[in-house]
């Protein structure tokens, strides 16, 4: 699978790359499935249009899962947690979701997300998966923890 992952003015910055199982069930099984070409820091691999409001996470397999449970939504993936206060905004984004993940460095993660783009002037909420998932990806999947 590829993305392409854009900076705020909507340049192409960076591509990644994830390597699939042959069935299509998961990441292959190797050493780096993900590699990353260019800069990440800053873009987003944006799994919708630029909106008004727009649902950021730290991966593409929670984005695409989200785009699932949440059709119409514009959803986008930092490429990690510790990116997700960087996505670079357009102008027209008022409001940003946090979509995080059911573990501490999640919560974490959502918390300093939400406080560095509260400082740029984005009305920011935080949602989670229900309690019994540790990720929205586990959750379409009916992974329990």
């Amino acid at each position: 699978m590829v993305g392409l992952c854009v900076d705020g003015s909507g340049d192409l910055v960076a591509i990644q790359r994830i390597f699939l199982r042959p069935d299509g069930a998961g990441k292959a099984q190797m050493r780096k499935p993900k590699l990353t070409l260019g800069r990440v820091r800053g873009a987003a691999l944006r799994l919708g249009p630029v909106a008004s409001e727009i649902i950021i996470t730290e991966g593409p397999e929670d984005g695409l899962s989200l785009m699932q449970q949440l059709p119409g939504s514009s959803v986008w993936v930092a490429l990690g947690t510790a990116l997700m206060p960087e996505i670079e905004m357009p102008p027209e984004v008022r409001t940003v979701v946090i979509a995080g993940q059911n573990d501490a460095a999640g919560r974490a993660a959502v918390t300093r997300a939400a406080e560095a783009l509260t400082l740029r002037g984005l009305s920011v909420k935080a949602v989670f998966p229900s309690p019994e998932y540790r990720d929205w990806n586990d959750e379409l999947r009916g992974c329990r923890i």
